[in-house]
C-alpha cells in the first residue's frame, strides 16, 4: 500500500542525475550530502517500509506492491523517534553517572582494603611458618636426644647382663663384693628405662604405633587450629574500613 507518491520536490531532483553520474559532489541547501542509489546512481527519494530501505524512482517497479513513502516523510518520523530516544537517554544519564561514581568509589575502597589484607595474611603466614619451624626443630631435637638415650640404655643393659654372667663364675667373696656395685648399676638402668618409657608416653609423637608420618600430627593440628586467619582478617578489616563500607557491593544499586 502506497501512503504517498513522489512529491514535486522529488521530481525536481531528477535534474541532478547528470551531476551524480559525473561524480559531482551533491549537497542540499543545508550542505548535507544526500543518499544515492548504488544501482542507478540517482537520489534515493523514497523509503520502503516492507524492505526497510531507501530507493530511487528507478527502483520503484521492484517496490510497487510494498508499503512505501517519500523519504522526507520518513525522515520526519525518524527525527521524532530520535528526539524521544534522546529524552530517555538524558533521563538515564544522571542515574548512570551516579551509579558509576558509586561503583568506582566502592572499587577503590575494596582495592585499598584488599591490598592491606593481603599484606596482613602474608605476615600472619610468615609468623605461623616461623613458629611451626621452631616447634618442629625443638621436637626433632627432643626425639633425637631420646633416641640416643634409648640406644645407650640398651648398651648398658647388655653390659650388665655380661657382668652378671661373669659374677656367677666368681668366688663367693668376690661375688658378694661385686654384686653391690652391679645392684646399683641395675637400679640406675631400671630408673632410666622407666624415665624413657614415661617420656615416650608423655610425648605421643614418639610412639612407634604412629609411625614416621605421624610424628608431628598433633603439632600440625595445634598449628592449624591456632592459625585462625578469618578472625585475624576480620579484626584487621574493621580497622581499615568503616562498618557501613565493609561490603563491596557492585549490584543492586538504585541511585536516589
Amino acid at each position: 500500500m502506497q501512503r504517498s507518491g513522489p512529491s514535486s520536490a522529488v521530481v525536481d531532483t531528477l535534474c541532478t542525475a547528470g551531476h551524480i553520474r559525473k561524480q559531482h559532489k551533491i549537497v542540499d541547501s543545508k550542505t548535507r550530502e544526500p543518499l544515492v542509489c548504488s544501482t542507478h546512481r540517482n537520489l534515493c527519494s523514497m523509503f520502503c517500509e516492507s524492505c526497510s530501505e531507501a530507493f530511487c524512482l528507478s527502483c520503484l517497479p521492484h517496490h510497487g506492491k510494498h508499503d512505501y513513502l517519500a523519504i522526507e516523510e520518513k525522515a520526519k518520523e525518524v527525527r521524532v523517534k530520535v528526539f524521544e530516544m534522546m529524552t530517555k537517554m538524558e533521563k538515564t544519564e544522571k542515574p548512570a553517572r551516579l551509579q558509576s561514581e558509586h561503583i568506582s568509589k566502592k572499587n577503590a575502597t575494596c582495592q585499598e582494603e584488599g591490598e592491606k589484607l593481603i599484606c596482613l595474611v602474608e605476615k600472619e603466614i610468615e609468623k605461623a611458618k616461623n613458629r611451626i619451624i621452631k616447634d618442629l626443630q625443638e621436637n626433632m631435637d627432643k626425639l633425637d636426644n631420646l633416641s640416643v638415650r634409648a640406644k645407650d640404655n640398651v648398651i648398658r643393659i647388655v653390659d650388665l647382663q655380661g657382668d652378671l654372667r661373669q659374677l656367677l663364675g666368681k668366688s663367693e667373696g668376690l661375688a658378694v663384693q661385686e654384686f653391690v656395685k652391679l645392684k646399683k648399676k641395675n637400679e640406675s638402668i631400671l630408673k632410666d628405662s622407666k624415665e624413657l618409657n614415661y617420656l615416650d608416653i608423655e610425648n605421643k609423637r614418639f610412639s612407634a604405633s604412629e609411625g614416621p608420618k605421624g610424628c608431628f600430627s598433633d603439632l600440625t593440628e595445634n598449628f592449624l587450629s591456632g592459625l585462625d586467619l578469618p578472625k585475624v582478617v576480620m579484626k584487621e578489616r574493621q580497622k581499615v574500613v568503616p562498618p557501613e563500607d565493609q561490603k563491596c557491593q557492585t549490584t543492586g544499586f538504585s541511585p536516589g
